[in-house]
């Protein structure tokens, strides 16, 4: 038999078990990443934001939404103050930062309005203007799975749970009972988890669904 003829050995069919095997690792430490906490809290008295924007550092009154962004550095997040006291924690990792980036920004607006008592001649109850009602709405994390999905085909064989509109959007969206986690799957395996309340529910969904996902993975 000349070298020509020889046959070639079948790499890929050798090397499936370990290409297997490294997937099954990554779905093993597949973990959600937290991308975004929602959460609201009450400040306990009406605010002027236009002037109360000029006293703080890291703060910018947004006229359109009649509200005053904050900036806060540590923890990082963006706190949207309305001039009735209730103000929103925007772009948190955790639920722990949201509720230490609220206190701060209570400190910090408390800390402000006592710099003005001299030039407003007016009181302030410091009591009040507390950090009060603070609860999470939504928890915003990013699944990436080691492998492209059939969107199609998911959808066709589970109506019920998914919507799936190609020309509207590219996502395919998978809505979990329990726990009440919706999931945005694309074809290239990332997996956007919105709607939890806390990251154990964002876990736990991301757990219950991967075997459903895989069942649709596919190579093109």
């Amino acid at each position: 038999m000349s070298v020509s003829t020889l046959p070639t050995p079948n790499v890929t069919a050798a090397h499936e078990p370990q290409i297997q095997a490294r997937r099954q690792q990554a779905l093993a430490k597949a973990s959600v990443d937290i991308k975004n906490v929602v959460a609201s809290f009450q400040i306990g008295m009406q605010l002027d934001l236009q002037v109360l924007s000029g006293l703080m550092r890291n703060s910018v009154f947004k006229r359109r939404q009649n509200a005053m962004a904050v900036h806060m550095i540590e923890p990082r997040a963006t706190i949207m103050v309305y001039r009735t006291g209730r103000c929103m924690v925007l772009g948190a990792k955790s639920a722990a930062s949201a509720e230490a980036a609220a206190k701060r920004c209570t400190l910090a607006i408390s800390k402000a309005l006592s710099r003005a008592m001299p030039r407003q001649k007016q009181k302030v109850d410091r009591s009040a203007l507390q950090c009060n009602n603070f609860a999470v709405h939504n928890v915003v994390g990013l699944l990436k799975l080691p492998f492209l999905i059939n969107l199609e085909a998911m959808y066709n064989e589970n109506m019920l749970l998914c919507q799936y509109d190609m020309e509207a959007f590219p996502g395919l969206v998978l809505r979990l009972p329990s726990p009440d986690v919706t999931l945005l799957v694309f074809h290239s395996g990332k997996v956007v988890l919105t709607k939890g309340k806390c990251a154990q529910d964002l876990q736990r969904a991301a757990h219950d669904s991967v075997p459903l996902l895989q069942k649709f993975k596919t190579c093109v």
